[in-house]
């Protein structure tokens, strides 16, 4: 909350509403989850720098300007003058996926969301999207947490050593075993084989690039763009590898190590959470 106010100081003091609101929240999330100010920016917030959001109220600090746009400079026009006539492009890179105007526009604001969403409504890869009728029948039978505990307490006060307890399609087996070893070292088990394969066999030396926020993984910033990189490409510091869509807006993630790319943990469109490796990257 403290972040806030300084963002907005520094972005020209923009009126908190949306969506100037939400890209000021964003930019202070960032600084502080990263602890760099200003080292991850999103296109929005270059964009709203740039004054494709119309001219700010106040002037933007100029450090901050030369940091979010390097070599640009803000336009000195009106924003909508420099909009191109994009429906007919988007039209025909969006293909038969779109069957009415809305899905164009909807490919015209958000392409990459746009593409990833009407593609698992055609059926042709797996949805990550969810709704109420798609969560009701992925909705996992439940055992009455009474009965459980019942049970627990029967075997408490008796001899047995096992039960099994079935109720529709689920089973259940209980082990008793003193002071409950078993259920502990089971757990450390569970944590070390999801802890497992940190670092790619053979390779202790590789730094990882992280996700500094949760959101949906892009390899590419447009739908018809090539990756930012691939398996095997030599990557210099300040070079982009990847965005992270979160809250609809696009955030650029950096490299800050000179190295090659080993591994792209994560695949194109998919959601990833805040700290997930996206990257291995060998320094050279």
């Amino acid at each position: 909350l403290e972040e806030i106010p300084k963002v907005r100081a520094e972005a020209g003091f923009p009126p908190l509403i949306t969506p100037l609101s939400q890209i000021i929240g964003t930019q202070a999330i960032l600084n502080v989850l990263t602890g760099k100010r200003w080292s991850v920016v999103p296109d929005e917030m270059k964009s709203y720098v740039k004054g494709l959001y119309g001219r700010p109220p106040g002037p933007v600090a100029e450090d901050i300007q030369k940091k979010v746009l390097e070599d640009e400079k803000p336009i000195d026009c009106r924003p909508a003058d420099l909009l191109p006539d994009f429906y007919d492009v988007a039209s025909q890179e969006i293909g038969d996926l779109a069957v009415c105007s809305k899905d164009v526009l909807s490919y015209c604001l958000f392409p990459q969301a746009t593409r990833s969403f009407l593609e698992s409504k055609r059926g042709i890869r797996e949805s990550t999207f969810s709704s109420p009728e798609l969560a009701e029948e992925d909705k996992e039978p439940q055992m009455d947490l009474g009965r459980i505990r019942e049970v627990i307490k029967l075997m408490e006060n008796s001899n047995l050593a096992e039960m099994i307890v079935e109720e529709g399609d689920l089973r259940i087996t209980l082990r008793k075993s003193p002071g409950s070893p078993g259920t502990r070292e089971g757990s450390q088990v569970r944590e070390a084989e999801r802890g497992e394969k940190k670092v790619p066999l053979g390779e202790e030396e590789l730094q990882k690039v992280i996700s500094p926020m949760v959101g949906t993984f892009y390899r590419t910033s447009a739908a018809e763009q090539p990756p930012f990189v691939e398996v095997g490409d030599i990557i210099e510091v300040g070079q982009p590898l990847c965005m992270v869509e979160a809250m609809k807006l696009m955030n650029e993630i950096i490299s800050d190590i000179e190295g090659e790319v080993v591994e792209i943990c994560v695949e194109d469109g998919q959601p990833v959470e805040y700290g997930q490796v996206l990257f291995w990257i060998r320094p050279l």
